[in-house]
């Protein structure tokens, strides 16, 4: 009886992530739908708090992440906002100075996003949003220092143990390369602003590139959830 059980919840299990993964594909074109498919994954691995602390805190700071960056896109373009983002950097480089990101992305393209700002500011010139997307390779930055050390955070005030997997690694190289495309994009718009050049490569891709990401994000995580001891009960 144990092992029918046993063999029903893998089965139910597996079904319910093949399925997430096939509406992952079929969503892939329609942004709206496949960013909804993807918080659903989240809020159901938030929803496993019981079961398995370890995708319980992995889908929380993806969901976070995914809150706080839509939340980006909503800041104002006054001078104010944009000279409090700015400073909010000193802060992050100071605190994640240890990401090596900080030094070979977000530095260079922090001082360069300044530099363009105060230029398009003093002639007068309607500039672009690009305050935002540095927001976001801060946020970046952010759930690639959680995702890496969310189990000794997590362990020093919970009761129960939470470990490292080889999960963390992978979705905090994929947050790596996010900033890679992010960064492009700023250098692509400063590009576009400040010359007669109007490269648009990575901005014209950026949905698909995003979405990509998020569906290689999704397949990790359901394969992880496949290959581990978690079951959905039967």
């Amino acid at each position: 009886m144990y092992l029918i059980r046993d063999w029903i919840e893998k089965a139910i299990t597996a079904t319910l992530a093949l399925v997430f993964i096939y509406l992952g594909y079929l969503s892939f074109d329609y942004p709206l739908y496949f960013d909804r498919l993807f918080i659903l994954v989240l809020l159901v691995l938030i929803a496993t708090f019981k079961v398995n602390k370890n995708l319980f805190s992995i889908g929380l700071i993806l969901l976070l992440e995914r809150v706080l960056a839509a939340l980006l896109f909503e800041i104002s373009s006054e001078i104010m906002s944009k000279v409090a983002v700015y400073c909010l950097g000193l802060f992050f480089m100071y605190k994640l100075k240890f990401d090596k990101q900080v030094f070979s992305i977000l530095l260079p393209i922090w001082l360069g996003s300044i530099c363009a700002e105060i230029y398009w500011f003093v002639t007068n010139y309607p500039a672009p949003r690009i305050h935002t997307y540095i927001g976001l390779i801060y946020l970046n930055l952010v759930t690639r220092f959680f995702l890496i050390f969310r189990g000794h955070i997590l362990n020093s005030k919970l009761t129960f143990r939470i470990s490292s997997l080889p999960l963390d690694w992978n979705l905090y190289r994929i947050a790596g390369f996010y900033n890679l495309v992010i960064a492009a994009i700023i250098i692509e718009y400063i590009i576009r602003h400040m010359t007669s050049a109007k490269p648009m490569l990575v901005y014209t891709n950026y949905s698909g590139i995003t979405q990509l990401t998020t569906l290689v994000t999704l397949y990790l995580i359901l394969s992880y959830v496949l290959n581990s001891k978690f079951r959905l009960k039967a």
